[in-house]
């Protein structure tokens, strides 16, 4: 005669296996993502719109005017300054317009001192063909990505 198994016995197991695995869901989803991590708090983020805003009015009605210099925050920390250009750039402006040098001191220090002052960590410059500037070290293949990477 076969031996048969004691039903309640399986109950039981299944009965824990199911307690463990939604514990395991449970506190997988509860977890911090490292998307949050790197999300900035809409506080910081309308910060630093609000100064991107500011520093286009700046160079929108100043002797820059022409160039039509536009800034935003971008990447997914919303950290980097993007500044855009409606001329043609190259590296010798887009360094000028960084350190504040010459004609190009608009804002008393330059880009550079308009991060620091909002908590911007780098700034990058696109030209109107897309070609993308940086001139504090971060590197190229960063910038260009970042530079497609709305602020959220």
């Amino acid at each position: 005669m076969a031996r048969r198994c004691n039903p309640l016995l399986f109950t039981n197991v299944a009965l824990v296996l199911c307690v463990a695995v939604a514990t395991i869901l449970l506190a997988a989803r509860c977890a911090p993502s490292k998307t949050d991590a790197t999300r900035p708090s809409t506080s910081d983020v309308r910060a630093r719109t609000a100064a991107a805003a500011q520093f286009t009015s700046t160079y929108a009605n100043s002797r820059m005017k022409a160039w039509g210099l536009h800034a935003a925050p971008a990447g997914q920390d919303c950290r980097v300054l993007l500044v855009t250009s409606q001329i043609v750039m190259d590296i010798s402006m887009a360094e000028s317009l960084h350190y504040g040098q010459g004609r190009y001191d608009v804002y008393p220090g330059g880009v550079q001192r308009f991060c620091r002052e909002h908590d911007f960590i780098s700034a990058i410059y696109q030209d109107q063909t897309n070609t993308r500037f940086v001139v504090d070290g971060m590197p190229q293949n960063e910038a260009d990505a970042i530079a497609l990477q709305p602020c959220r």
